[in-house]
């Protein structure tokens, strides 16, 4: 998503919080993403966890991982590193 490989994490949220709560599986696991590494917001592992569960029980296989809080040596991400152009 362009808002986020601009750096512009306010954009970001308004296009995929809509999204994700709507029942898109890729926004919910963006918006766990997001959570999880506190990108343009406050890092909370558990609004990440709420997300990736949603996403993964849509079968979203980005989502079946543990939040950062649960990873050894797992380096912080950036959004060039999270969503490539």
């Amino acid at each position: 998503m362009a808002a986020l490989q601009r750096g512009d994490y306010t954009m970001a949220m308004r296009l995929i919080r809509p999204l994700a709560e709507q029942g898109n599986a890729g926004a919910q696991t963006d918006l766990g993403v997001i959570y999880d590494t506190g990108l343009g917001v406050p890092q909370d592992y558990a609004q990440a966890v709420v997300w990736y569960h949603k996403a993964a029980d849509q079968g979203d296989a980005g989502a079946l991982r543990p939040p950062s809080s649960m990873r050894f040596s797992w380096p912080r991400a950036t959004a060039a590193t999270i969503f490539p152009a």
